[in-house]
């Protein structure tokens, strides 16, 4: 495995793109195809979930394409996982958000703060503190993101 390949492992597991068991899965075949890489043998080898997640995210990456496997990522995580109505999982979505857009400060250095402020704004809907609704709210942070995506692409 590559350092972009260990990166990019990393953070969508951070995020909750891939799980343990689907990484188990996909070592034991990549393993078959390349069995010279030694990083593919040890993961092979790692027998629980919570075991290989500790050893991925104790893995040193130093990919130079951090920001665009990030991107990728966001890309990813927003068409596949981000819902597009508000749920009772907001904290864990914006959470993710977060995170991945720290690696695209260079893309777009502001967009984590978008991303608070609009966080803030479902806050204030909620608590009633202004003139709309939480959906309301979160459906402008969704329509920030999707055309953000879009002009990115």
């Amino acid at each position: 495995m590559n350092d972009d390949e260990i990166f990019c492992l990393k953070i969508q597991l951070m995020v909750g793109l891939i799980q343990p068991k689907q990484i188990q899965r996909c070592l034991n075949k990549r393993f078959l195809k390349n069995y010279t890489d030694k990083l593919l043998l040890e993961m092979s080898f790692i027998q629980g979930e919570r075991d290989l997640e500790k050893f991925i995210y104790s893995l040193i990456d130093n990919s130079l394409n951090k920001e665009a496997i990030a991107l990728k990522v966001f890309k990813k995580y927003f068409y596949t996982i981000m819902p597009k109505l508000l749920d009772e999982n907001l904290d864990k979505h914006i959470s993710n958000l977060q995170f991945i857009a720290n690696y695209l400060f260079d893309l777009n250095e502001s967009l984590s703060s978008y991303i608070t402020a609009f966080d803030d704004q479902i806050t204030e809907a909620y608590a009633g503190n202004i003139g709309i609704s939480p959906e309301e709210a979160y459906r402008d942070l969704y329509k920030y993101l999707k055309i953000w995506l879009t002009g990115i692409i």
